[in-house]
């Protein structure tokens, strides 16, 4: 079992995670319609982790920013892996909200969901990645 500050702690890398990826999605792509899809989901993401880090701070929690390392480390291969191609940044997102509705999936079975607000951010993210991926099937 986890408790409920860790699961904001990987809720919250999670999600600096996706936005600093969504950054330099925007930056590669080419087509003006998936760059505003892009920014949209950008938004969505500042907000979740805004809401993230109040939820932590009412709670006296402080939050780590992800590391520069793993930061870069991201960036890096997500730029190698869709080599400027809008259809390869659409596969490799989608691949990418995949795999973290997997991990969210199960870091929620692992906590006891004792916290209701908490709850409802991780549902938040799981049914915004749902979302994001069928936007994203159009540049498939």
């Amino acid at each position: 079992m986890i408790n409920t500050q860790e699961l904001l702690c990987f809720l919250s890398e999670t999600v600096q995670i996706d936005q600093h990826l969504l950054s330099v999605a925007i930056m590669t792509a080419s087509s003006h319609g998936l760059k505003s899809l892009l920014g949209r989901h950008l938004m969505e993401y500042d907000r979740m982790e805004s809401e993230i880090q109040e939820t932590a701070a009412s709670r006296g929690w402080e939050l780590t920013d992800l590391q520069p390392a793993i930061r870069w480390n991201h960036g890096i291969r997500f730029r190698l892996a869709v080599r400027n191609r809008d259809g390869c940044i659409a596969d490799r997102l989608v691949y990418m909200h995949t795999t973290e509705r997997i991990s969210l999936l199960r870091m929620g079975k692992l906590w006891d969901r004792s916290d209701e607000q908490v709850s409802l951010i991780l549902q938040k993210l799981l049914d915004g990645n749902a979302i994001q991926i069928r936007q994203l099937e159009a540049y498939l």
